[in-house]
């Protein structure tokens, strides 16, 4: 086990402890009554556009993760849309990556996990615990598999390392598949820049070169804060 990743493992039990704390406080402020409870409220559309390997993607995670505990999990429903490029020449995935064949890897490592674990509440602190890891240690099946251990995942019964790994008579492990249609639906919604936060199909903001821009509505934490419970009221308007 990696250095740099054993550190997250001793910190992880205390930032998911924290995680479900600071969810539970903040649903208690806003539960509905035991009539609207009956009826389970629409959550907020988020789509990361992003690069595995990429340091504003990393960063634009961390933010959204301090932004993440103070909404809750529970209010927001989360995709992670990889950009890339399509390349049918290129050897084993067929997109070309940015910063190397490791990112596909990469990429193509969280798209399993969402697909397989889509709980917010279980893959989201497995994709912390990788960036946590370190940017070098991301694409690797290592650090893969030892933060899945401490996220409380599965890795085999849970069919992620069969989606990444490939089963027997596959004629390509499906990760590859996801990581070609992640890239297409990328290039379908516009997004170039990792990283790109989408908030209900719109752009929010945009982190590009260590730098935020087409922040509309500012980007600070508290601003999208503000901009997701905004969002969540319009899309729930009997829980008001």
């Amino acid at each position: 086990m990696f250095r740099s990743t054993s550190l997250v493992f001793l910190l992880l039990p205390l930032l998911s402890s924290a995680w479900v704390q600071n969810e539970d406080d903040q649903l208690a402020l806003v539960r509905p009554s035991p009539e609207k409870s009956r009826t389970r409220w629409t959550k907020v559309p988020i789509t990361l556009g992003v690069m595995s390997r990429c340091p504003d993607a990393i960063h634009c995670e961390n933010v959204v993760d301090t932004v993440f505990n103070e909404v809750g999990l529970e209010r927001v429903d989360v995709t992670l849309s990889f950009i890339g490029k399509l390349n049918s020449t290129a050897p084993k995935y067929g997109v070309t990556c940015m910063h190397g064949e490791i990112e596909c890897e990469g990429n193509l490592q969280e798209l399993c996990m969402t697909s397989h674990v889509p709980e917010l509440r279980s893959w989201w602190p497995w994709l912390e615990c990788v960036n946590l890891a370190g940017r070098e240690r991301i694409g690797h099946l290592e650090t893969a598999v030892d933060c899945a251990i401490m996220a409380g995942i599965d890795w085999i019964e849970d069919g992620v390392r069969a989606c990444i790994k490939g089963e027997e008579g596959e004629s390509e492990p499906e990760g590859v598949r996801l990581l070609r249609e992640s890239v297409k639906k990328t290039a379908d919604l516009g997004i170039t820049t990792s990283c790109t936060i989408l908030i209900s199909g719109k752009t929010r903001c945009v982190r590009d070169n260590g730098q935020w821009k087409d922040c509309e509505g500012g980007s600070s934490t508290a601003d999208l804060e503000r901009t997701i419970n905004e969002e969540w009221q319009r899309l729930n308007p009997e829980f008001a």
